[in-house]
């Protein structure tokens, strides 16, 4: 909240081999996903702003200088295009606009990445018995997240299912 945005946090935790690793990760999960929408709450505070795009990796042969064509250019056959004459090799490449619930669901992946190195180094020193499974819930801008590993998943009910619905991203 001190960013002039509010987030809520759930979490779910369930040892295996021991409770250690339960322990742990129930102590300092928030602290990683907290660390890791602190990098994108700039770009989330403002959603007039696009996120960034994303650009595929280009040939390491290709010059510095050399004209890059679009994939649509290049298909029209425009000067410069694949085929023509004294043209240098075709740089194509990916780009891709990222929603703002890509970098949130991003977020959530790389704290559970995080979490999961931090008891990985710290399993012998500290004695840290089992593994876990760990689901949290994250409310943000309107929206739930759900993440989750291990064997634990959610699933919600809205009035009117006949079933229960996976969790992914829902708005609330």
């Amino acid at each position: 909240e001190s960013e002039g945005m509010s987030c809520h946090y759930w979490s779910l935790f369930d040892g295996h081999a021991g409770s250690g690793a339960a322990v742990v990760a129930s102590r300092l999960l928030q602290h990683h996903v907290t660390e890791q929408l602190q990098d994108i709450v700039e770009i989330l505070k403002n959603s007039a702003v696009l996120p960034p795009t994303c650009l595929g990796e280009e040939p390491d042969h290709a010059p510095a200088n050399s004209r890059t064509l679009t994939r649509a250019a290049s298909l029209r056959g425009g000067v410069g295009a694949p085929g023509s004459p004294s043209t240098p090799p075709t740089r194509f490449f990916t780009e891709k606009k990222i929603p703002h619930e890509c970098l949130v669901i991003g977020a959530l992946e790389s704290a559970f990445k995080e979490m999961d190195l931090q008891i990985e180094r710290e399993r012998s020193s500290y004695n840290i018995s089992g593994g876990c499974t760990a689901l949290i819930v994250v409310c943000l801008l309107g929206k739930l997240y759900v993440a989750n590993a291990g064997d634990s998943r959610a699933s919600y009910w809205k009035p009117g299912d006949r079933k229960p619905r996976e969790c992914r991203v829902i708005d609330v």
